[in-house]
């Protein structure tokens, strides 16, 4: 039996395995890759045993969110796998590439729960009359603006300056990521002026979108990731020259 297997799609596993004496331990990070690791040894007559914890990220309720199978034999057998935790791995570099996969699951994960949870909301938006509907769809779009912060602070750290415009969009990342020492929310006065301009923009946008415009997951994710990326750029290079 391979303990690993998919259980939630984010879950995790970790198996801990008496065989033979040897102690073994399975890893599964988020159900995307497996580790074996060979713990020590045990007492020669120590009984085979594997204990399996499942455990799922996604449960909100305390309890629910792990189970225990115990067996009264072994379940992992006694040669580890190509995926055995050791130096060679380590220094490979494979380590590195699989956390990374990993971790770019879970923000996908997260990016569509978020994006599921703002087409109800903008749905709610979207039946008001004029003038609240504007009002609300300005709200709707400053209450993601750390979305929009994030691309600030890309630009400062791996804006391309190899071109003019690029290099106008970095410093003027590098401007508007500048510490306030009297700011109560960590923007300074550039930022603040970059984020308005870029939220009465992607504001107008949704106001003006047909009567039947669905603020689908696929759209949000594109509205505030390539499109806000696009005219923070753009804002950013007239704060420059500001």
């Amino acid at each position: 039996m391979n303990p690993c297997r998919p259980s939630t799609g984010l879950g995790h596993t970790i198996v801990l395995c008496l065989r033979a004496g040897q102690v073994l331990a399975y890893l599964s990070l988020l159900d995307l890759q497996c580790w074996t690791i060979r713990l020590g040894q045990a007492a020669p007559d120590t009984a085979d045993r594997t204990v399996v914890v499942h455990v799922d990220p996604l449960k909100t309720r305390y309890g629910d969110d792990w189970t225990i199978h115990e067996f009264d034999h072994a379940l992992i057998g006694d040669q580890v796998g190509p995926d055995y935790l050791g130096q060679a791995v380590l220094q490979s570099g494979r380590m590195q590439q699989q956390v990374a996969a990993v971790m770019r699951r879970v923000i996908d994960r997260r990016d569509r729960l978020e994006a599921e949870q703002a087409q109800q909301e903008f749905e709610a938006v979207r039946g008001l009359s004029s003038p609240a509907r504007e009002a609300a769809i300005r709200d709707f779009v400053a209450l993601r603006r750390q979305r929009l912060v994030n691309h600030i602070s890309m630009f400062a750290e791996h804006g391309n300056a190899g071109t003019q415009m690029g290099a106008w969009v970095r410093e003027g990342a590098i401007k508007a990521t500048q510490p306030d020492p009297v700011s109560t929310d960590g923007l300074n006065a550039a930022a603040r002026l970059v984020l308005e301009d870029v939220v009465t923009q992607l504001s107008n946008t949704l106001t003006q979108a047909p009567a039947d415009f669905v603020l689908d997951p696929e759209r949000y994710l594109w509205l505030f990731g390539d499109m806000g990326q696009a005219l923070i750029s753009i804002a950013l290079a007239k704060e420059f020259h500001r």
